[in-house]
């Protein structure tokens, strides 16, 4: 009664590189959703806003410092 009893190597084979596909999808699902989005914004302009907004340097001085930054020698 029992014609059909299992997988046999074919179906050992296909369940396999499911499974491996499977779980790769997972891993790299995860590791896009728990990448930041965003780079930190270290550049030097980034940098000399916080420092004119902290009150470190003086409008003139930031002034200054900026179109140093922008100017293309």
């Amino acid at each position: 009664m029992h014609w059909y009893t299992g997988f046999g190597w074919g179906g050992m084979l296909v369940m396999t590189l499911t499974t491996l596909a499977i779980t790769a999808a997972v891993v790299v699902l995860a590791v896009a959703a728990l990448r930041p989005r965003f780079r930190p914004h270290d550049d030097a302009a980034h940098v000399l806003d916080l420092r004119l907004a902290r009150g470190e340097i003086d409008e003139a001085e930031y002034g200054r410092l900026r179109r140093a930054l922008t100017d293309p020698r």
